[in-house]
């Protein structure tokens, strides 16, 4: 009687030849792969530069965004300082502005943070001092960010004095103008290049 189950020892079966490098053959012949391989590289070659600089605005793209994503709005923080400048914040507005000004800490931080990253990063490339000089103006300057929200901190520890917090809140808005201006210049500068 034949046995049908076991397999012929000499029959080589398909998981016999795993892992030898017995791959099927090419679906082009030796010299259509050398085309097609003489093709990717002209394609490269024509868009290499271009790709490649793309590649490294990376970094002052993320810069750019970063800054952006700082700025104020005016249905945001700058709604409530411009009513206070004009004598005419009440206890909510001081209080939707201790609100906003607490739920953005964290967040506000967090972007600082990777803006000091893309800092050591743009050290490395031709126009970086430039960007370099915007984003620390951005967090660090008299009209950055960090600044601002001291200003605003103050106005919030210090509203019983309304002539003063008045007046303070309206360098805090010149100085928000001046701030998302400032975070305009990096946009153009990153974006005009």
């Amino acid at each position: 009687m034949l046995n049908l189950t076991r397999l012929h020892l000499g029959i080589a079966h398909e998981s016999q030849f795993q892992g030898l490098g017995i791959r099927p053959p090419s679906p082009w012949p030796m010299a259509g792969e050398e085309i097609l391989k003489g093709e990717i590289a002209k394609i490269f070659e024509k868009l290499g530069p271009a790709l490649t600089g793309w590649w490294s605005r990376r970094p002052a793209r993320r810069a750019a965004a970063a800054a952006a994503s700082l700025q104020f709005w005016p249905n945001g923080m700058l709604k409530q300082l411009e009513l206070i400048a004009q004598k005419k914040g009440s206890r909510a507005d001081f209080k939707e502005l201790r609100r906003q000004f607490e739920e953005t800490e964290e967040p506000v931080e967090k972007i600082i943070n990777e803006l000091e990253e893309i800092r050591s990063v743009l050290v490395e490339r031709e126009d970086g001092v430039q960007i370099i000089e915007l984003i620390n103006q951005i967090i660090f300057g008299p009209v950055g960010k960090r600044m601002i929200r001291n200003d605003i901190d103050f106005i919030l520890k210090n509203k019983k004095d309304k002539d003063a917090i008045a007046a303070r809140a309206l360098e805090v808005c010149n100085a928000i103008a001046a701030f998302n201006a400032a975070t305009n210049r990096l946009h153009r500068l990153v974006y005009s290049s």
